[in-house]
């Protein structure tokens, strides 16, 4: 398919009672990228890049720092970081045009690279209002999950102590399930129904209780190694029904909907491998090898 050049950047805005602004921009972007990388992984890093530009452009960025501190058998590493945030969601992309050429990195040596270049219409839109610093202003940092790093058919276990009174949803992200219903709700659930939680409770999931026992089981797809999938907490003010499985468009646009006064939310990473394939590693402790 060849690219499609976009002299001028279109936009189509439209606001609907209630909700953010939502826009539809036009753009471009490319990824360059040697053999041990796919075609497919360039353009689909190109079309991210489409994706970052265009809610840059609409919505802007804020500036935060922090720190992580990574320990390990003979390792101990305090790291200070410094990242972009974007305050919207992208709702639908459509791909315009794709191109793949090959560029000459040195022509001396001949050595050269692959160039993907994508154009797209992306629909964002920008988060609505601003956050509350009354309501569970240190959500992301209370809740805390047991492991980063999960051998095939280990148990999550998720712990929080609610500093407001709330109502929580925690979905999984699975990048390798159909993308159709990709996203799952996994708390509340039928064994675990109460999605509020009161101020200086503490949240277990699943809960410690006999009565409700079952487990959060990591599964890898057939043929899989390895996989980063990652798991997505909505603290808010009030309920919010959310559907069982959905895609990851689908859920932005809902998060989108709900006000930034009226939530919180936060994206926890993790990794799940094969049985003996690499040790675990504790955000604060020593590396615990497979057994």
């Amino acid at each position: 398919m060849r690219l499609i050049l976009l002299p001028l950047t279109v936009c189509l805005c439209f606001v609907m009672p209630g909700l953010a602004l939502a826009v539809m921009l036009s753009e471009s972007a490319s990824y360059s990228f040697n053999d041990s990388t796919s075609d497919k992984e360039g353009c689909d890093v190109a079309l991210t890049r489409v994706k970052k530009k265009i809610l840059e452009q609409v919505c802007g960025t804020r500036f935060a720092g922090g720190s992580g501190r990574f320990r390990a058998e003979g390792v101990d590493e305090l790291s200070l970081f410094l990242f972009e945030s974007v305050g919207g969601q992208v709702m639908d992309t459509h791909v315009l045009g794709k191109e793949v050429a090959t560029v000459t990195r040195n022509s001396v040596s001949g050595d050269y690279v692959k160039q993907c270049t994508v154009s797209a219409f992306v629909d964002v839109r920008c988060d609505q209002g601003r956050r509350d610093p009354g309501f569970a202003p240190s959500f992301a940092t209370d809740v805390l999950v047991n492991e980063t790093v999960f051998r095939e058919n280990d148990s999550m276990q998720i712990t929080m102590t609610a500093a407001s009174e709330m109502y929580v949803s925690v979905f999984q992200y699975m990048p390798a399930e159909s993308e159709a219903e990709n996203v799952q709700l996994i708390f509340p659930n039928q064994m675990q129904r109460e999605s509020v939680v009161k101020k200086g409770q503490i949240l277990r999931i699943p809960d410690n209780d006999t009565a409700r026992g079952y487990r959060l089981a990591m599964r890898l797809p057939p043929g899989k190694d390895r996989l980063v999938e990652e798991l997505m907490l909505v603290a808010t003010k009030k309920v919010v029904t959310f559907p069982g499985r959905m895609t990851l468009s689908e859920f932005h646009r809902i998060l989108a909907e709900i006000p930034l006064d009226d939530r919180r939310d936060a994206i926890f990473p993790y990794l799940i491998v094969k049985k003996g394939a690499t040790p675990r590693i504790k955000a604060n402790g020593p590396s615990e090898w497979p057994k």
